[in-house]
């Protein structure tokens, strides 16, 4: 019996193949990425894309609105931020019919208005264009429909403005000026702080936090600490600042990532301890079997080159790496090997390299150890108990019975 296809799974294909939009899987009830690159891996790819739903069946869609030629502008109407009354207030001013384009409400009671780009100088912003409306364009992404929030809820199509039933509209003129205008800190040099610090304005408050939450990373700061220096950041320098939970987002979004290696392990086996923090989770060696991955429900055997595509994603992860370089010279390091990276010998030496790694080496004793246990398509059953449970990496199991359990089903042969 063929494994179905989640909702989340066909709609990535559907916008991958209809409309070109170039898509990446983002963790269950979340918003962050689940691959190292988050959206610079994004792909039209439909095997790359069926994957990823291989190895997270449960995953969100995201969009990457760069690559996919999108500008999506998203309305926040939760906790008062004030979205619709000042989109109100633009549909005013620009004329009604800016928002006849492809449309999201959010489980929030917000709206994703998508754009076609006019060109690529549309940035992520926050609350520049009004209070309460951020922008989603070049550098950004956006989770899409049927995906699941993580306060509850999903994702949908405003109804008669799915893709396929409303025309994809340019970025309204009027928009994207004020998008363009000028974007800059402010000295304040009247403080009362007499600090002489920078203020940062709206528009810029999350591009600056993110980046010294990169550098903070960088230099190996924990989590934590990394939250308290954002948010104590925010409250001085921000104008107006940010929720607290949105400079959380920010910090743990970058705290996702491994603290990055020196510059000077730009070497195959620097690439193999890469490949370590990508799929650490997801592969395991087993030197009489070869390579097994975790496709969502067990441990197979690695016959469609899953090492390889996490090697793959490895070198686009260093790409991403280098824009988060601030060091013009350690940049342009990065963006060298990870063009030497993608030969086939390199690649080829990381994941040869990575059969000795620890944290993928596993003993043939390992798996399958406890008879107990019946592993189907929706769950793991305790024989023991009859119980049900979620699939776990913990179990070590590679086999799969080709069915789903259910417990009320009607067994008249049985009986």
């Amino acid at each position: 019996m063929p494994v179905k296809q989640s909702p989340q799974l066909r709609a990535a294909l559907w916008y991958a193949r209809r409309f070109h939009w170039h898509v990446f899987p983002i963790r269950p009830r979340d918003k962050a990425p689940l691959t190292a690159g988050g959206f610079y891996n994004a792909t039209t790819d439909q095997a790359q894309i069926r994957h990823w739903w291989q190895q997270w069946p449960d995953a969100n869609v995201g969009i990457a609105c760069g690559a996919s030629g999108l500008v999506v502008i998203d309305i926040d109407a939760k906790n008062g931020a004030g979205g619709l009354e000042s989109w109100a207030d633009l549909r005013q001013e620009l004329g009604s019919d800016i928002d006849d384009t492809p449309t999201v409400e959010t489980p929030t009671g917000g709206l994703h208005l998508y754009y076609a780009a006019i060109d690529r100088s549309i940035r992520n912003s926050t609350s520049q264009l009004a209070n309460g409306i951020d922008v989603r364009g070049e550098g950004g992404y956006v989770v899409a429909p049927p995906s699941e929030h993580p306060e509850g809820g999903t994702y949908n199509w405003a109804l008669n403005c799915g893709p396929h039933e409303c025309e994809l509209d340019p970025l309204p003129e009027g928009i994207a000026e004020r998008l363009r205008g000028p974007q800059k800190l402010v000295l304040d040099s009247d403080s009362s702080n007499g600090s002489g610090d920078a203020i940062i304005t709206t528009g810029q408050r999350n591009a600056t936090l993110t980046s010294l939450a990169g550098t903070m990373r960088r230099r190996g700061m924990t989590c934590d600490a990394i939250v308290a220096a954002l948010l104590a950041e925010n409250s001085a320098r921000c104008s107006p600042p940010l929720h607290d939970d949105e400079v959380t987002r920010i910090a743990l979004s970058v705290a996702r990532y491994d603290p990055v290696l020196d510059p000077e392990h730009l070497t195959d086996m620097g690439n193999s301890r890469r490949l370590v923090h990508l799929a650490k989770d997801d592969l395991r060696y087993v030197p009489q079997w070869g390579w097994l991955w975790w496709d969502g429900r067990r441990w197979a055997r690695d016959t469609s080159g899953a090492a390889m595509r996490c090697a793959r994603e490895t070198v686009q992860a260093i790409r991403s790496e280098a824009t988060r370089r601030e060091d013009e010279a350690e940049r342009a390091a990065l963006e060298k090997w990870a063009k030497t990276s993608e030969s086939l010998a390199r690649i080829r030496a990381m994941v040869e390299l990575a059969q000795s790694e620890l944290e993928f080496v596993a003993d043939v004793e390992q798996f399958d150890t406890d008879p107990m246990l019946l592993n189907c398509l929706n769950g793991t059953i305790d024989l023991r108990t009859g119980r049900l449970r979620p699939h776990s990496r913990a179990d070590y199991i590679t086999k799969l019975a080709p069915v789903e359990y259910v417990p009320d089903a009607a067994h008249p042969i049985w009986t």
